[in-house]
């Protein structure tokens, strides 16, 4: 079962930090302060550690948009009529996404 949601609200982006440039903060806009939820180092003075350390940035700040998609989605296969051995897969995939994500 799910429990309520215990994380900072979405939407989150992904900033510099301007303080130090050795970090990407996850920032969550809809806070009165422009909350920051995490931050991700900048590994390495390579282009690519760069890049990498950026994307990860990204796919954290896209979490909360993520786990809307995952609840919608298991939603709508669960509405339909009828299921096909697809969707039963992609509801225990869609599932156990939710529950990482909500329970650790």
């Amino acid at each position: 079962m799910e429990t309520a949601q215990e994380h900072t609200p979405g939407p989150w982006t992904v900033e510099n930090n301007e303080e130090t440039y050795d970090t990407w903060n996850i920032v969550a806009t809809e806070t009165d302060n422009g909350d920051v939820v995490a931050e991700v180092p900048k590994t390495g003075d390579e282009d690519y550690d760069s890049k990498v350390s950026c994307a990860n940035a990204r796919l954290i700040a896209a979490a909360p948009d993520l786990l809307t998609a995952c609840r919608r989605a298991v939603k709508h296969i669960d509405a339909a009529p009828e299921h096909n051995d697809a969707d039963d897969e992609m509801l225990v995939v869609l599932r156990a996404a939710i529950a990482l994500a909500t329970q650790g």
